[in-house]
């Protein structure tokens, strides 16, 4: 997990944690006294949200039966969509990412482990 440059990935102990934190928020409903892991999740589902609008928003064409129809979007803007979409996904990991190595850092400055419902 890398967010950018002069970033370092998280190695295994770093992500062996954040699993644990993601299992135990999914374990108990999606419920977490963590601030920061609660803004992640919020910030995921944002992540989600674009790639789902990509998927419905860009359909290269609309198949029926041996037909297929051409989009109702126009080539030059089905590429300016993607574009317009793939920044604000690429926006939006970064952002996600970066949550994760803030996350990190802050339970590793406290040096206590996250919160596993335990």
């Amino acid at each position: 997990m890398a967010t950018g440059p002069g970033s370092r990935a998280a190695d295994r102990g770093e992500l062996e944690v954040m699993a644990g934190a993601l299992l135990a928020y999914h374990l108990r409903g999606r419920q977490t006294d963590d601030t920061l892991l609660a803004e992640l999740e919020a910030t995921w589902v944002a992540c989600e949200a674009i790639r789902r609008e990509q998927q419905d928003r860009l359909p290269l064409h609309v198949g029926r039966g041996r037909q297929a129809v051409r989009a109702e979007l126009s080539r030059q803007e089905r590429v300016e969509l993607g574009r317009q979409l793939g920044r604000q996904q690429q926006a939006a990991m970064d952002r996600y990412l970066a949550g994760w190595r803030r996350w990190l850092d802050q339970h590793t400055e406290q040096d206590t482990p996250p919160d596993r419902g335990d």
